[in-house]
């Protein structure tokens, strides 16, 4: 049945959704994404990496994952999608599945580092230091100077047994 409040469009959907959002109405913003979604309005990424994101502020990960699932899958190369979607997955603890977004390609192709440095933490959490030095190699290559990087550079050294090397990078 159409939406007589609507065009039908995702970009109005997506339009009314996020006019409700500002105005402090998350139900209403929900309602609309969820509308667009269930008739079939278009292209469903945006609604579903906007439902994601509602859902995540309203503490419900599980849905919120779900939704950003949906958008990455449909937008694989997303910086932004795929960072929410990792987040995501970090505050519900479900570390192996964020590392899984986090390849070595996508945080080679992200220009703004923020792959390669949730690739880095996620590594070291996980004690994968090898993969850990590799991801951090990604940001300090780009950006040598960066302290953040060099201290997580070293302790992931250190996890793997490379004193010197671990020294050398917490120095500089």
């Amino acid at each position: 049945m159409p939406d007589p409040t609507s065009d039908g469009s995702t970009d109005d959907f997506l339009a009314q959704a996020v006019a409700a959002a500002h105005k402090g109405d998350m139900r209403k913003a929900r309602e609309r994404a969820e509308r667009g979604l269930e008739i079939g309005a278009g292209d469903a990424t945006p609604l579903h990496a906007f439902l994601g994101m509602i859902f995540a502020r309203s503490g419900d990960l599980t849905a919120a994952a779900e939704h950003l699932k949906s958008a990455h899958q449909a937008r694989a190369a997303d910086i932004t999608i795929a960072c929410n979607l990792i987040s995501v997955l970090i505050d519900d603890g479900r570390d192996e599945d964020a590392f899984a977004i986090v390849t070595e390609d996508l945080a080679i192709s992200d220009k703004s580092l923020r792959i390669a440095r949730y690739r880095g933490f996620l590594a070291q959490k996980l004690e994968r230091f090898d993969e850990a030095v590799k991801a951090y190699g990604i940001v300090l290559a780009k950006a040598p100077d960066d302290f953040e990087c060099l201290n997580n550079i070293g302790n992931a050294k250190a996890g793997l047994g490379d004193h010197a090397g671990a020294v050398d990078a917490l120095t500089r």
